[in-house]
């Protein structure tokens, strides 16, 4: 089964079957309630771009053009930032509400040239002002894939809601496999008009659920 999701929570095509009426093994499984979309618990801007430590795929192209950028913000002599900042500003607690608000454009500023900040266009303008005039501009460079990772995660029988034919009794409670797979889109900003670059990221996810059914 392939299915999209923006958000997350998820509920599949009821029609969706896993079996056939007409196979050997009596009857089917329809799933009702996967749990796509939380993979990564609690949810942050870093996980959504770089998943977490399971996942197989190179990021550090990507992680390296996001570093520099960063110092690009910064004017303070002296203050050079790293890896490791780029994901702490990622992981910022408060970026989990928004997520699961389903907000999806984020913006990265720095109010004073010293410290970053990194929030919706909203939160952004109005801790600085000046970025009203700035924050809808967009990149001038041309986009290209900087990181792909993938990764299985295990779908125990808790996890997964299923109905299973009337007619079949009992049931073995189904288990699976969840694949997600992670792309990230760079486009380079020359900084002219005040844009940077802009990262879009791209969740594909499939699910292989398993069940038995006996007469």
């Amino acid at each position: 089964m392939e299915q999209y999701s923006s958000t997350y929570a998820f509920r599949p095509d009821p029609q969706s079957k896993f079996g056939s009426p007409a196979s050997a093994v009596c009857g089917s499984l329809q799933g009702i309630s996967i749990p796509l979309g939380k993979e990564y618990l609690p949810p942050s801007l870093d996980s959504a771009i770089f998943g977490s430590k399971l996942e197989s795929g190179d990021s550090e192209k990507l992680e390296t053009l996001l570093v520099n950028r960063l110092n690009e913000m910064i004017s303070k002599p002296g203050k050079v930032l790293s890896k490791s900042d780029l994901h702490s500003l990622l992981s910022r607690p408060e970026t989990a509400a928004w997520m699961q608000a389903d907000t999806r454009d984020y913006y990265i500023f720095s109010p004073d040239g010293e410290s970053l900040d990194v929030g919706p266009k909203d939160y952004a303008t109005a801790k600085c002002s000046w970025l009203q005039a700035t924050i809808d501009h967009q990149p001038d460079g041309s986009s290209a894939k900087k990181a792909h990772l993938s990764s299985f995660f295990p779908l125990l029988p808790g996890q997964v809601n299923v109905i299973p034919d009337p007619l079949c009794f009992p049931y073995f409670p189904p288990f699976g496999l969840l694949y997600v797979s992670i792309d990230d889109q760079w486009k380079p900003g020359s900084g002219y008009n005040g844009c940077l670059g802009e990262v879009k990221v791209s969740h594909h996810s499939d699910v292989y659920l398993w069940g038995i059914a006996g007469p």
